[in-house]
């Protein structure tokens, strides 16, 4: 009777356990991951950034399920204390914020998301995949332009620690009956793999984020903007011959009006080139330039920046129509079908490099078809950042081309390209009328 009695009272107890398991809740350490990151480089970048904490992450977790055993695991507070320690090791100044308004104007504002997702499920040997993606964007506080986004995909594989498949082990070799005590083992075991797992994500995903940041053209092309434009506003007091000859106003140019005519388009995508094509603030660029981006910042060479909207695009001949709301004294014509003939001496003026308003020199060498498109081939060097700039016919003033590529140097010499201004016509007939 008493042997009956103890095996029913045992049944009851075990018996939950058995048919639903242990969850595990739990949490990364916010402290021991931000102190293993360590210093990503020696080198950082003059860009101040500010952290806006994504507070909708603190309700989420990642959950895993399987075995008789759950796991919760929340990832906020470490993700926030990692992605402060990497983007401190990247940048000069990074601080951590609770709302957008709280950043300056001399800041980017950084703002991250992590996501997790299943991928694979073995139930029967308890091995199980997920992928993370980990996104950082840097924005600027004041208008809310993209300057850059980077992202890093970690894939984790989970299968049973050691001391989870002895625990088991013995589970069943007791025909359950020390369940109540090696269950709950088995979910400790189980739940400190996966926290070890997500934490090993987290590092790696903010390392290769942090990595990704500090070679960004786009952040490059930003700090020094940032750089010449905090050089020009402090005066000097120690007599520096060359930083006074750098400071000084640029004497006057030839080609001011063309320069004046000239901006410098930033989107998520790309930092490069644009010019007015008519004074109502209608600018040329390239459609890889802009990419789907719906705005775009477009600084003007009087250190203007406004909001440019994207009016229309075509990805067949790589254009596109930016719209800002101010009229430009200073604008370009396109170019006459009749003029502008092989050998015709031309400028190319944009940003290659992040080295905004420069201007380089060649010939016409051919006019091309390509995909349908015409494009004029020039000599003029063109680089990285003078896409969407005008190609000038110097006898009439008039834009023959837009830049849009060139061969690498390490393949020809000289050989660069640019939309031909028939074409940009055509694209923009309706928007460009009179």
């Amino acid at each position: 009777m008493r042997g009956r009695l103890y095996r029913r009272l045992c049944l009851v107890a075990v018996l939950p356990v058995v048919l639903y398991g242990c969850a595990y809740h739990g949490a990364v350490k916010a402290d021991s991951v931000a102190e293993s990151l360590g210093q990503v480089t020696q080198r950082k970048l003059p860009v101040a950034v500010a952290v806006l904490k994504n507070k909708t992450l603190q309700s989420k977790t990642f959950r895993a399920s399987g075995g008789g055993h759950s796991v919760e695991i929340g990832y906020y507070e470490a993700l926030t204390a990692a992605l402060h320690a990497g983007l401190s090791n990247v940048f000069v100044s990074a601080r951590l914020i609770d709302d957008p308004t709280q950043a300056s104007a001399n800041e980017l504002l950084a703002e991250y998301d992590l996501k997790y997702r299943e991928t694979s499920r073995n139930d029967w040997s308890g091995n199980y995949g997920f992928r993370s993606l980990l996104t950082v964007r840097l924005k600027e506080p004041d208008s809310a332009l993209v300057v850059t986004e980077v992202q890093h995909t970690e894939d984790i594989h989970y299968s049973p620690p050691a001391d989870a498949k002895a625990a088991s082990i013995v589970t069943g070799g007791s025909l359950f009956i020390l369940s109540p005590i090696t269950i709950p083992l088995t979910t400790m075991a189980v739940g400190r793999e996966a926290v070890r797992l997500v934490e090993d994500a987290i590092k790696t995903s903010v390392t290769s984020v942090s990595e990704k940041l500090l070679t960004d053209a786009r952040v490059i092309a930003h700090a020094r903007a940032g750089s010449r434009e905090h050089a020009a506003r402090t005066p000097t007091t120690t007599p520096d011959p060359v930083r006074e000859r750098h400071a000084v106003t640029q004497p006057p140019s030839k080609y001011d009006d063309f320069l004046n005519a000239v901006v410098v388009v930033r989107s998520s995508k790309a930092v490069a080139s644009g010019f007015f094509v008519h004074k109502a603030g209608k600018i040329i660029t390239n459609h890889h330039v802009v990419g789907s981006d719906p705005t775009v910042s477009v600084k003007l060479r009087s250190g203007t920046v406004l909001i440019g909207t994207v009016m229309a695009t075509d990805a067949r001949s790589d254009l596109a129509l930016v719209s800002v709301p101010q009229e430009s004294p200073s604008w370009l014509e396109l170019a006459r079908t009749d003029e502008g003939g092989i050998g015709a001496e031309v400028i190319a003026i944009g940003t290659p490099e992040g080295l905004s308003w420069s201007v380089s020199k060649g010939i016409v060498s051919a006019f091309r078809d390509l995909s349908g498109a015409q494009v004029v081939q020039t000599d003029a060097p063109i680089n990285k950042g003078n896409s969407g700039g005008p190609l000038i016919l110097l006898d009439s003033g008039r834009v023959v081309g837009i830049a849009t590529f060139g061969i690498r140097k390490d393949m020809a010499e000289g050989l660069n390209f640019a939309v031909a201004a028939p074409t940009i016509r055509a694209v923009f007939s309706q928007q460009l009328k009179p």
